[in-house]
């Protein structure tokens, strides 16, 4: 009896631990997801106001 409890103990613990680690494998993937995307809009943020700057230069070279 001793070794079937056993087993089924060994059983249960991989069970939990499977679902454990392909939650957090889950998480991973969405974190890295989110950080993609934050990436992204900071890219074109950073592309649209380099547009203004030169578009802000060119005025002021017609100024000057």
């Amino acid at each position: 009896m001793k070794i079937i409890e056993l087993l089924i103990v060994l059983i249960l613990i991989f069970i939990l631990t499977k679902f454990y680690m392909g939650g957090s494998q889950d998480e991973k993937k969405n974190e890295t997801i989110i950080h993609k995307k934050i990436y992204i809009e900071s890219q074109e943020k950073l592309k649209n106001a380099k547009e203004i700057m030169e578009e802000e230069y060119k005025k002021y070279e017609k100024i000057n």
